[in-house]
């Protein structure tokens, strides 16, 4: 599961959203380098105060949880102001960060599910 993780995360550009959308967001040219188990990848942030403030906890170390077979999480150390617009799906290779637990979360496995609002 490891190996297919760090696979789809290398091959698909990762996006910070609030919850993540099918929709096009625009991005910056702001992008952050991601170590998970030793390898490393780049995901591109989009244009949003969300993004901004979570730039401005890096660098960051956290441990990240399965949930639910398709993501791995981890709660931040600060809240985020989150004023971004919302969303209840995602796409598997997107960075997320959900608010209602402060959390970040990296998807890799689509279960057609939608995201609680919480």
């Amino acid at each position: 599961m490891k190996k297919k993780i760090l696979l789809i995360i290398s091959v698909v550009t990762l996006f910070l959203l609030n919850t993540v959308s099918a929709v096009d967001y625009e991005t910056n040219d702001t992008q952050i380098k991601l170590i998970i188990n030793n390898h490393e990848t780049t995901a591109k942030m989009i244009k949003n105060p969300t993004s901004d403030e979570f730039l401005s906890l890096l660098p960051l170390n956290v441990e990240l949880k399965d949930l639910f077979g398709r993501e791995k999480y981890a709660a931040l150390p600060t809240k985020i102001t989150d004023n971004s617009q919302k969303t209840d799906t995602y796409s598997v290779g997107m960075l997320a960060y959900y608010e209602p637990t402060n959390s970040i979360a990296i998807y890799y496995e689509n279960d057609n599910e939608k995201i609680k609002e919480g």
